[in-house]
């Protein structure tokens, strides 16, 4: 038995849910990464647009050509809005990171973690570098496309958390640094104090010299 053009478009239809989990997942790890867990507007706009083909087939489901058209619609909305919540993710986690970073000197990182600059730079770089052909790819087949993403994005929050790991042992270093920098510098102020002692001590010999002589 034959389908009849509702059951016909409505597998259609159930088609595109993977590809609409896999952009609300997106679009909510955005939302829960922003620093104000602010939701970012270009999603919805996308998401507004998928919505308006969605309803657009469902007005034509009985010219196919038309419809089919509406959905591939639908695809490409869904498929960008699932790109640009993963792009501001990315973002926002590199954000966290580097923020995390920026208190702590070159030393502290190579002292504390020793894979920051040997394994989690070139790392991130990679990845950085993969996500951007991902997008590339994404035009064509979005579904995926979003799984290679989300196994980067996991890499990333894996680093991130490693970094955030070693926040409380860069703080300690950083502070030993600092007692260090200051008893450095309590010597130096002492060094200085003896040298200027002795000095002044040759020229009292020097002059009490002087005068004995004359």
């Amino acid at each position: 038995m034959s389908e009849t053009k509702s059951e016909v478009y409505l597998n259609k239809l159930k088609d595109l849910w993977f590809l609409y989990d896999d952009v609300k997942s997106a679009i909510i790890l955005a939302e829960q990464w922003h620093p104000k867990r602010h939701i970012y507007i270009a999603p919805i706009n996308e998401l507004r647009g998928a919505l308006d083909h969605i309803f657009k087939s469902i007005n034509l489901a009985d010219d196919e050509k038309k419809c089919d058209y509406q959905l591939q619609e639908v695809r490409e909305h869904m498929g960008r809005a699932g790109f640009d919540a993963l792009e501001m993710l990315v973002r926002d986690v590199l954000d966290n990171i580097f923020e995390t970073l920026e208190p702590f000197s070159k030393e502290a990182l190579k002292e504390v973690i020793h894979d920051y600059y040997p394994v989690f730079r070139p790392k991130i770089t990679e990845i950085q570098t993969n996500i951007a052909q991902y997008r590339k790819e994404g035009k064509t087949e979005p579904d995926k496309s979003f799984t290679k993403y989300f196994v980067e994005i996991k890499k990333l929050k894996e680093i991130n958390t490693e970094i955030e790991k070693k926040v409380p042992a860069l703080q300690e270093f950083m502070k030993s640094e600092k007692r260090n920098e200051r008893k450095q510098n309590r010597k130096a102020k002492k060094d200085l104090f003896f040298a200027f002692l002795l000095v002044l001590f040759g020229a009292i010999i020097t002059w009490l010299l002087g005068l004995w002589i004359s």
